[in-house]
């Protein structure tokens, strides 16, 4: 599928990161000096909501006597059981194809149509259509964050676990990727973070009664790891229990399938390492995840990209798009 789009639309288009025929695809279309965003009513009819090019306030129209409703660009999913939310219908789109090439590649992709949607509605949809986690990823403004914390609670409420994606002040998603080198590493990061982000809205630990615990023995891991953790804990001001636990965790992942355990007879798991590092909110448990993850994330990273720097093939949104319902 092709449109033929203006230089107008082409320049709005890579400002906000977004592939010319992935718009088509989705039947986005020009007319007038506006670009025209397909939706589906309850009715079954397609209206279009239209955003103009030439320039004044960069808002979206909403046809007259249509209710604000949220906007699948793929279609709406006959269940979909986790969702990135994003504000407006343009950095849906940036998000398409990046979000598909990443390891969070089996989210749908959904839009608000502005931070006046009710957020009872939104919740109600969603629940429509079966999500039960969503990640937030709303502008960096006032109205952008004030909107994600009603979101939360509204979803809360449905059973919706949410998941808020902090973008920079001032910023959207699709700023943020039209401006980051590597799209799919950025909204994957983006999306990683914000998942170690969400254990900082976890109740704190009770006091235990047992008395002080002994130090952690860092001398008896590998004296490379040692030396990491040991030097995390205190580049972040953290306990040295807090980055052992983490890299004990790391290296855990790249030998998961190394082995497995008979636990009887036809019952077999793979061994694997679990661990729950326990603070109060705010004491850096992010920033060491962060550090121990990134090189399983850069692993990650070369083993989904060929030699040559071009990706291996996925499961792309164009062939998404393709397949038969």
């Amino acid at each position: 599928m092709s449109a033929a789009y203006s230089q107008a639309a082409r320049d709005y288009f890579d400002a906000h990161a977004i592939a010319p025929e992935l718009a088509a695809t989705v039947g986005v279309h020009e007319r007038a000096g506006q670009l025209r965003f397909p939706c589906a009513a309850a009715d079954g009819l397609t209206y279009y909501r239209e955003r103009s090019l030439n320039g004044g306030p960069a808002k979206v129209k909403q046809p007259p006597g249509r209710p604000l409703a949220l906007w699948w660009p793929l279609g709406r999913p006959r269940r979909a059981e986790a969702v990135l939310v994003s504000e407006g219908e343009s950095d849906a789109l940036a998000a398409l194809e990046p979000l598909s090439e990443s390891r969070f590649g089996a989210l749908e992709v959904v839009a608000i149509p502005g931070a006046g949607f009710p957020p009872k509605r939104l919740a109600e949809q969603l629940a429509e259509a079966g999500v039960r986690e969503a990640f937030l990823a709303f502008d960096g403004d006032t109205a952008g964050r004030a909107y994600a914390a009603k979101a939360a609670a509204a979803l809360g409420a449905a059973g919706i676990s949410s998941i808020v994606v902090d973008l920079e002040d001032g910023t959207d998603l699709a700023e943020n990727l039209a401006q980051a080198e590597d799209r799919t590493r950025w909204i994957e990061n983006a999306l990683a973070d914000a998942e170690a982000a969400a254990d900082e809205i976890a109740a704190p630990p009770t006091q235990s009664s047992a008395g002080p615990l002994p130090p952690f023995p860092a001398e008896a891991l590998p004296s490379s790891i040692a030396d990491w953790a040991k030097a995390t804990a205190t580049a972040t001001q953290t306990p040295v229990d807090l980055s052992a636990g983490m890299a004990l965790s790391a290296l855990s992942t790249a030998a998961l399938s190394a082995a497995t355990v008979r636990c009887a007879p036809g019952w077999e798991e793979e061994l694997a390492f679990w661990a729950v590092c326990v603070l109060p909110s705010g004491e850096r448990k992010s920033a060491v995840l962060r550090a121990a993850l990134e090189p399983v994330r850069e692993v990650e990273h070369d083993r989904l990209t060929r030699r040559d720097g071009r990706r291996l093939p996925a499961r792309s949104v164009r062939e998404r798009l393709t397949l038969p319902s």
